[in-house]
């Protein structure tokens, strides 16, 4: 969902996103900076896909016409847990997966905070806000993921990142189910 509101703010729920930002969406005069408006980012698709095969898809430019379109919040194991199970195999996939999400913003918004929350991403997320790597605050020392553990939430400044008017912004999230090398799990 987007919220417009004086901050901006994205939830992802597994994969749900929620922006803030000041005013209302069309409208023709914005409010006080005190009110705001939800909008769900979920509604539209995010690019998927079930391969950490593409280092360079962290990048704004990168070519994910290809990837499969899927609603969030979304768990990238959905597709494959009956079939493991069906034919024998003790496990569903674990590894590292992408999701992209495309975006453009209003320019009547520039000048405000962008705040991306994460309502959880399980195991680990490394995110990247038009190429550029968002490091996390977490105690632990991850150089290359921004949050590990996946039910708590966690809250990224998207502001200095993002891109206003017609020139379309890129989240894209790098995702670990389970144990990966480029995050320390803290359990």
């Amino acid at each position: 969902m987007i919220v417009f509101h004086h901050h901006a703010k994205v939830l992802w729920g597994q994969v749900m996103v929620l922006f803030l930002l000041s005013g209302i969406a069309g409208a023709s005069e914005p409010l006080p900076t005190g009110n705001r408006l939800t909008i769900a980012m979920g509604a539209t698709a995010w690019k998927f896909s079930l391969e950490d095969a593409y280092p360079q898809a962290k990048e704004r430019d990168f070519d994910d016409r290809s990837w499969k379109d899927v609603g969030v919040p979304h768990c990238f194991n959905d597709s494959d847990t009956y079939v493991n199970i069906r034919r024998g195999y003790d496990k569903p996939f674990q590894g590292t997966a992408w999701y992209r999400k495309h975006f453009t913003l209003d320019p009547k918004y520039r000048g405000r905070k962008v705040y991306i929350e994460f309502e959880g991403v399980n195991i680990a997320a490394a995110v990247y806000v038009n190429g550029t790597f968002v490091r996390g605050k977490s105690k632990v020392s991850n150089q290359e993921a921004t949050h590990v553990h996946g039910f708590i939430g966690f809250v990224i400044d998207a502001t200095d990142l993002v891109r206003f008017g017609s020139e379309e912004n890129v989240l894209s999230v790098r995702v670990a189910n389970g144990k990966a090398p480029w995050f320390v799990d803290p359990e």
